[in-house]
């Protein structure tokens, strides 16, 4: 995984808070009008888990990689938002998804609800090939655990690499199996590579997907 990709997903969730008055009072990005003939079609999910089933589908059909993946008709196809920003940054693209609607509950801060589930992007092309990253952040109560995900992705996991806590990190003891479990899948071929780690709750509830891919140059 690129530093540039590194960045992005360290930074995201931090970025979901400070962007989110921002966010809930700008207006649709209008959709692009780039052939769109070529991209799979899938059904628009309505919930996370089907957001989720669209996700792997196109990690394993390695659509994120594409360029012609990031227009705003299909980003709200595949991942179910009904708003999409984006900008130009270099060799590449970043942007989000929002307006999710009760997919996630809505979480209240500072007296005022807000959306309970954040979805980042980038892309990324230079010598060394293509890279692409998703940060998915569902800090609202969802249905979506542990089992949900290890349906969708596989049993093929991995337990994670211990990592230090953050100091403001609140920690609460599990109360279900599972319960602030952290995994990682990857998968590589000679052509690709996608990564994707796991992060749940202490209730085994997803928390955090992170996801990386790479097609070699």
């Amino acid at each position: 995984m690129s530093d540039p990709i590194a960045q992005f997903m360290a930074s995201a969730v931090f970025a979901m808070v400070l962007g989110i008055a921002s966010i809930t009072g700008c207006a649709a990005q209008p959709a692009t009008v780039t052939d769109q003939s070529n991209i799979p079609a899938v059904e628009k999910p309505t919930t996370l888990e089907a957001v989720l089933r669209n996700l792997k589908s196109a990690l394993d059909r390695g659509l994120l990689l594409r360029e012609d993946f990031y227009q705003d008709e299909v980003l709200r196809q595949y991942f179910g938002g009904n708003r999409t920003r984006h900008s130009s940054i270099g060799s590449g693209i970043e942007g989000s998804v929002w307006g999710f609607g009760d997919m996630v509950e809505p979480l209240v801060v500072s007296g005022h609800a807000v959306s309970g589930m954040s979805f980042f992007f980038r892309r990324l092309s230079g010598p060394d090939g293509v890279t692409a990253a998703i940060t998915l952040n569902t800090p609202g109560k969802t249905t979506v655990d542990f089992g949900v995900v290890e349906g969708i992705f596989g049993r093929g996991w991995r337990t994670a690499e211990p990592r230090l806590p953050s100091p403001h990190e609140n920690y609460i003891a599990p109360t279900r199996p599972h319960g602030n479990a952290e995994i990682v899948y990857s998968t590589s071929d000679d052509a690709k590579s996608w990564h994707a780690a796991l992060d749940f709750k202490a209730n085994a509830e997803l928390a955090l997907a992170r996801i990386s891919t790479r097609r070699k140059p």
